[in-house]
This record gives structure tokens, sequence and C-alpha cells, in this order.
């Protein structure tokens, strides 16, 4: 059995976690996920594996007692740990981990794992210094682009590192040193190939399909100005954004969106869609003839890993543009199974848009070794797999 440590109910909206966690699951080794954040039941079929703990409760408390007159030396260690990170958010995170710590033990849990290289895997680095148990975490992106200080002392002290892309890899050995590289296993994420089947589509020829969160770093602002110079030239596109707001930034950033949108005459050409279901993604994704994702590396350093619908837009054979950020060209081979413009340039965006939608034999052959690099490489069945056995040697891993 392993335990898995998220920041909040694992969701369909983080479909690879969601995805993998189910496919690990089914294979035989049980998993149990522990949130910190004590939010609402999802609805969803991993709601039975979930735990949660309460900040302020008895059991937190007694789990505190417990491992202070238990072993105080290696609670007050773990406690000068957390606050040399000088991060009031880990002393939070500190509290919570403790009852954590004591519901591991006692399932007999071999291995902790967290899904992103922040909240939860300060708390496996956490938990493993007070129990033993070893830990991992997967470095996606914000997590690794945008970490605190803390991030290499989970590194130095986690078992193994799953890095999503080689870029990921390369940008963790080139920041905080070769004797990391070690450590550090190359697992894509995947999509489920069930899912995203290749159809009949019927699109319309003009119909262009953005999803993306609303932050800077999806570049959606760059995909609105070459949309903008496309209709200036005499060629009118209807555009499709479509993607979800969880916090005041991207809702700024969606307004934004809105006002370039209005100001700009294209209330015509681009309609926003807000917080699509899988149902609504599948659909969209039939009805569009491209899909565009022109991400850039963001002013606080923040860029994407390579997202995953990007894969699913892939795997469904719908033809996609995007940029040369981060892990995406491990994804998007430009001129083999996705179009590459460079990032932050909207008439290299513009043109490479134009190029591919006059190009119906072009964009068959990207279709085809698109949804052939996905069922390689990208498969979340085959990945959550490769994944599945470095949890079942973690122990072994530690002791080298």
């Amino acid at each position: 059995m392993i335990a898995y440590i998220s920041s909040s109910p694992i969701t369909h909206r983080e479909s690879f976690t969601f995805n993998e966690v189910n496919e690990i699951n089914r294979a035989g080794l049980k998993i149990v996920i522990f949130a910190l954040r004590n939010t609402p039941k999802c609805g969803n079929e991993l709601d039975k594996m979930t735990e949660y703990t309460n900040l302020f409760s008895w059991n937190t408390l007694k789990a505190h007692i417990g491992y202070l007159f238990r072993f105080p030396i290696r609670y007050f260690k773990t406690i000068l740990g957390v606050l040399r990170t000088d991060s009031l958010k880990s002393f939070y995170i500190f509290i919570k981990s403790v009852p954590i710590a004591k519901r591991i033990k006692e399932l007999n849990i071999i291995h902790i794992h967290s899904p992103w290289a922040s909240s939860g895997a300060t708390a496996c680095w956490i938990i493993s210094k007070l129990i033993h148990t070893p830990f991992s975490f997967t470095a996606h992106a914000w997590d690794l682009f945008c970490g605190g200080k803390i991030l290499k002392e989970k590194m130095r002290e986690a078992s193994f590192i799953i890095a999503i892309s080689d870029y990921n890899k390369k940008y963790i050995i080139d920041k905080f040193g070769i004797e990391y590289a070690p450590k550090i296993h190359v697992i894509h994420c995947g999509v489920d190939l069930n899912e995203f089947t290749l159809e009949n589509k019927k699109p319309k020829r003009k119909n262009i399909l953005s999803i993306a969160t609303f932050t800077e770093k999806k570049g959606t602002e760059y995909l609105l100005r070459a949309i903008k110079l496309l209709k200036d030239n005499g060629n009118n596109f209807e555009v499709v954004i479509s993607g979800v707001c969880t916090d005041r930034k991207e809702k700024q950033y969606k307004r934004k969106l809105e006002s370039y949108i209005k100001e700009n005459d294209l209330q015509d050409n681009i309609s926003i869609i807000e917080k699509p279901d899988r149902k609504q993604i599948r659909s969209l994704m039939r009805e569009s003839a491209l899909f565009v994702l022109p991400s850039i590396i963001a002013e606080n350093g923040d860029r994407d890993g390579i997202p995953v619908v990007l894969m699913e837009a892939m795997a469904s054979g719908l033809p996609v543009v995007s940029t040369r950020v981060s892990g995406i060209p491990e994804l998007v081979i430009d001129n083999e199974s996705g179009i590459l413009a460079n990032p932050g340039n909207l008439v290299d965006l513009a043109d490479k848009m134009l190029y591919l939608l006059a190009d119906s034999a072009l964009q068959n052959r990207l279709k085809e070794n698109a949804r052939k690099k996905i069922e390689e490489e990208f498969d979340v069945l085959k990945n959550s797999n490769l994944l599945r056995k470095l949890f079942m040697t973690s122990e072994k891993i530690m002791k080298v």
C-alpha cells in the first residue's frame, strides 16, 4: 500500500493524476490519498480512497503529543527543519502532516508520493523525517519553476523524483546540481486512449479551439492578437477559448482577454466558455479544425510542463499548433506531429495557423503521426505502470 499526498482532493481537472491513481490502483497496488485541504467531497470514484485531516481537532493534538513524547528529538529536529524554510505555510503543513504520519504507520504504508513538488511534497518530506518512510514527488511546471528554497531540501531527501519531461530533468540538474541526476526518472503524463479516440470529425473549416487556464503562461493574449492580425488581412476565423478561473489572478487575466476582444471588435470571431466539463471538452474537439496553445514563459518564470490538453487534442485527431516552450517540443515534433511557433511571436503564430489550415494533406499526416506519438509515449496506462514499478522498488532505491 502507498499514500498519495495532495494539497487538495484529486479531481478530473487534474486528469493526468486522476487517471494515474486509478490505473495504479487497478493494477493491484492499493492507494490511500491524504488531502491537506479539508474541502467538500468531489463526487468522483477517488472519494472513497481519500482521507482528510482537520487543523484543529483532538486527533491532530493527540498525534502531536504522541510524537513529542515518544520521539522528542525527531519531532524537534523536524520542526527546526520546517522553521528554516522561513515559511508559515510549511509550519501549517507540519501541523497537518503529523496526524497523517500516524495514520500512515497504522496502515503499514511502504511509500509516500506527492503528484506535485509543492505542498504535498513538503508534507511527504516532513512525514518521512518523522517515520522514515521513503517518499517521492512529481515535478510538473509552476511547482518546479517557481518552487521555494525548500524544494532543494525535498530533492535531497526524496528516494526518487519524477520529471514529466526531459526538459524538467535538465532544468533540475542545471539549477540544483548534477548529483540529483541518478534519482530523476522521466515519466510523461498520459491520457486515457479510450476516452480520447479518433472519430469521424466534421469540423467547420475555420474553427479554432484553445483550452487553457486563464494564466499568462498559456499565451492566450497572443492568440487573440494573432486572430486580429489575420482578420485585418481578410481572414475570418471562429475561435473558442475555454478554461477555468479558480483565483483572483485568473479572473483578472480573463477580464483582460474579454476587454481586448471588445476593444478590437472581435466578438463575432471569439467566444469564451468557462468551466468546461470532460464531455464538453470532447465535443469541442470534435467540432474544431485546429487546436492552438501558444504557451510562453511568464514574467515570474512560470511555464508549462507538457500540457495534457495538447495530448488530448492529438489523441482525438485534432491538428495542433503550439510553441517551443519547456517540454512541449518533446510532444509536438515540428512538422511531424504538429506545428511549432516561436513563443510570444504573434506574426509567426498567425502564419503557422494559416499555413496548417490551408493544407489538408499536411493536417492528415500530422493527425496520424500525433495519434501514434500519444499511443507510444503518452498512454496513461503504460506510464502509470512505470511509476507503479518504481513505487514497488522504492525501499531498494532508498538504500542505494
